[in-house]
């Protein structure tokens, strides 16, 4: 799992370098039954949170991106 987090986070940075739109911040994945929800936590770091079709993604948005920067300051 953390291996396809990881490579999913990569793919998003290169997605946002190719079109110039700056650093990735955040990606998604939505499948019939569930999401993956990927926040860039600076470069080194990352946060993956599953959550089931129908849950709450403005909540989960931010909550996450609040966790997401928490990190970011611990691992500097």
């Amino acid at each position: 799992m953390a291996a396809m987090i990881a490579t999913a986070l990569g793919l998003g940075m290169r997605i946002c370098d190719t079109f110039s739109a700056g650093d990735l911040s955040e990606t998604s994945v939505t499948g019939n039954s569930g999401q993956i929800y990927v926040y860039s936590t600076g470069p080194k770091g990352v946060l993956a949170v599953y959550a089931v079709t129908g849950a709450n993604v403005g909540l989960i948005n931010l909550e996450c991106r609040d966790a997401a920067k928490k990190i970011a300051a611990i691992f500097g």
